[in-house]
């Protein structure tokens, strides 16, 4: 991990919290898919399975999650893709594309999802915790 973080920080400009957000996602990824600790980015090459498991996250974290893929696999830049991670970095990019596109449609929507909807307050519960 190690190494990756420093592959980022050299051919990427992004703040510290960005780099930790991203690397932290690489983790929770290749622990979801392997069942392991992070040792490299081969699992990502898993491509269904990863989609998979990402698919069951909300919208928003898609994209992040997806993202953070694509640095991971693109440290030196976007489109400098590591030696041979060329074909399922574009699928990657495909996928994302896709997701930041329904994303959008959401928001333009302003429909509350399902996990706002179960969270959302109603006046009359506001006014109940309101003090006067």
């Amino acid at each position: 991990m190690d190494k990756l973080s420093e592959e980022i920080k050299t051919g990427r400009k992004m703040t510290e919290r960005s780099l930790t957000a991203y690397l932290r996602n690489i983790r929770t990824l290749a622990k979801a898919i392997t069942g392991k600790e992070y040792k490299n980015l081969n699992f990502l090459k898993e491509y269904k399975k990863t989609i998979d498991f990402i698919d069951n996250k909300s919208l928003s974290s898609q994209r992040v999650m997806l993202s953070s893929i694509l640095v991971a696999l693109s440290p030196s830049g976007r489109g400098k893709y590591k030696k041979g991670f060329d074909a399922i970095a574009k699928k990657y990019t495909r996928y994302l594309t896709t997701q930041a596109k329904q994303y959008d449609d959401q928001i333009k929507e302003q429909h509350k999802t399902a996990k706002q909807k179960n969270n959302w307050a109603t006046m009359k519960e506001l006014e109940k915790v309101y003090i006067y």
